[in-house]
């Protein structure tokens, strides 16, 4: 299931076609699945779908190839919103032979994650204090 919430959550990240840094890429996994991707799901899935010539990398940011960009429109075009989009992928897939990623080396760490992680946090946490008015101060003033 990871491949296919993994390449969901890049093309909608990057809307399909740009690239994606690490933090958006856990807030689109995130949206899609209410979990957040550990450093192993992130490397084995991102491997898998650059293997599969889905995705490319460039250092932890992503993007999806013109062959992953077809089968995304292809998955957003049918009916059954994100989480029927990715189980039906995940099915698809299971059924598909994918090229051995053993060779990919593309590796993101638990450090990064974190840190990607961290960002993503204080992104929302702004975009929801700015919606709100609350300040910085205004929060510390409350501990």
């Amino acid at each position: 299931m990871s491949d296919a919430w993994i390449f969901l959550s890049i093309g909608d990240a990057g809307g399909g076609e740009k690239w994606v840094r690490l933090p958006e890429l856990i807030a689109a996994a995130d949206m899609n699945n209410h979990a957040i991707p550990t450093a192993a799901e992130l490397t084995q899935a991102v491997s898998n779908l650059v293997a599969a010539g889905l995705a490319d990398t460039y250092a932890t940011d992503t993007r999806l190839t013109s062959a992953g960009r077809e089968e995304y429109e292809r998955t957003r075009s049918r009916s059954g919103g994100h989480v029927g989009g990715m189980f039906a992928l995940d099915t698809a897939w299971r059924s598909r032979r994918f090229p051995d990623s053993s060779s990919t080396s593309w590796e993101v760490t638990e450090a990064e994650v974190h840190d990607a992680y961290e960002a993503y946090l204080w992104k929302h946490w702004r975009s929801e204090a700015l919606r709100r008015g609350i300040t910085r101060q205004q929060t510390s003033d409350d501990e």
